[in-house]
């Protein structure tokens, strides 16, 4: 199931909302294709980074109980650092995975779909109940919750750059999306 919403958009964007529920389908098809099912997604639209930022960081923290605050503040304070020069993010929600897009960075209809296809990539690659709690297990690490053994870590780390590269490659799969 894929769901788009929009948050804090203002009247210029609201093409590009309307623009990525028409291809929103689509390029949900396009990645199932080529790499498996994708989870329950919910793309969610946001114009304002302050907002954009603030739900990255919320939905995240919503994932694991028991995080001190200040380290809560902290990780609060990275997201609002990158929330300029993000497209967007793929982070783990309660019922599977939710993508903010950050409507003051992709601001055209190709940025839009290389944006939802490089991300619906990764929401495949977090889809798995392995997947979910093994990242909501480097997560807790992270957040001085439960921590990992070192080695576990650097694997995980390399997994995420795997990741990382395997999304830029299905970039490729947005030219097949109207623009």
């Amino acid at each position: 199931m894929l769901t788009v919403t929009s948050d804090s958009v203002s009247y210029f964007q609201r093409r590009l909302v309307k623009h990525t529920e028409s291809i929103a389908p689509d390029a949900a098809r396009l990645v199932a294709g080529r790499f498996g099912a994708l989870p329950p997604v919910q793309l969610v639209m946001v114009g304002d980074v302050n907002r954009w930022s603030a739900l990255m960081a919320d939905t995240e923290l919503a994932l694991v109980p028991g995080v001190a605050d200040r380290i809560q503040a902290a990780h609060r304070r990275e997201c609002r650092r990158g929330r300029r020069s993000r497209y967007g993010i793929t982070v783990l929600g309660p019922n599977g995975v939710v993508i903010p897009i950050n409507l003051r960075k992709a601001r055209t209809e190709t940025d839009i779909n290389a944006t939802v296809v490089h991300e619906l990539t990764h929401a495949h690659q977090l889809g798995n109940a392995q997947a979910r709690a093994q990242h909501i297990a480097y997560l807790r690490h992270c957040w001085d919750v439960e921590k990992l053994p070192r080695r576990q870590v650097k694997q995980y780390e390399r997994l995420i750059d795997r990741r990382e590269v395997e999304a830029h490659g299905a970039e490729s799969l947005a030219s097949r999306l109207p623009a």
